[in-house]
């Protein structure tokens, strides 16, 4: 929506740029069970060829990073990134997806929801740094606050050397974030869901809900 709440045109991608949506949205829904909204800003802003083509370069080297960080790290990293860069849709979808792998794994609620996390981005980064290092450190997540600073030092010109693997994962996730957010904020893409497999688990989504509802009751 436009700042006055008309409807903003969309611009025409032609056949070829609908076919590169329904193929970006394809994979999309087979990892993680539906359709992101950001495919068609993709393909708007880069055209069909090269919009497939940045996918394809990237997208498997994020899934490795994902195996080899484990999805709370992953999605703690790229959170923060999206909150630094004003990004409200990845924002949220990587926030979504922090809260289902931390329930996950220690069986309780991450202390900030994905809500107050796109909050942060209203903040100066200096703020939103170190409220988002008080939730980690509140949610037993201590270990991930070094990773973090990894990446901000990453962010600010460190170079990793080149036996550095976890530093080239992390400068990885920097050059795709900063096209993806990119693309989230000129689109205004709305928000939709977790951006990870694990959103495919509805039994687990349902109890993240669950327990969300019931905490806010309380409040």
């Amino acid at each position: 929506m436009a700042p006055n709440g008309q409807s903003v045109a969309r611009p025409s991608i032609g056949v070829s740029g609908g076919l590169a949506v329904g193929v970006l949205e394809g994979v999309a829904n087979s990892l993680w069970g539906f359709k992101p909204n950001l495919m068609r800003p993709i393909i708007e802003q880069k055209g069909a060829i090269a919009g497939l083509t940045w996918f394809v370069s990237n997208m498997p080297r994020y899934e490795s990073t994902r195996k080899a960080f484990g999805p709370v790290r992953m999605h703690s990293i790229c959170t923060l990134i999206s909150v630094l860069n004003g990004c409200r849709y990845c924002t949220y979808g990587h926030a979504y997806a922090l809260q289902l792998s931390y329930l996950r794994e220690r069986d309780r609620l991450f202390p900030l929801d994905e809500h107050e996390i796109v909050s942060m981005s209203r903040l100066d980064e200096d703020q939103a740094i170190e409220r988002y290092e008080a939730a980690l450190q509140t949610a037993g997540l201590v270990d991930e606050t070094a990773p973090l600073r990894r990446m901000l030092a990453i962010r600010a010109g460190e170079s990793p050397a080149k036996t550095d693997a976890d530093g080239a994962r992390i400068k990885h996730l920097l050059s795709m974030f900063s096209v993806l957010n990119a693309c989230g904020i000129a689109s205004q893409a709305s928000p939709d869901q977790a951006h990870d497999p694990l959103n495919k688990d509805r039994a687990l989504v349902q109890r993240y809900l669950d327990l969300r509802a019931a905490s806010e009751s309380k409040h």
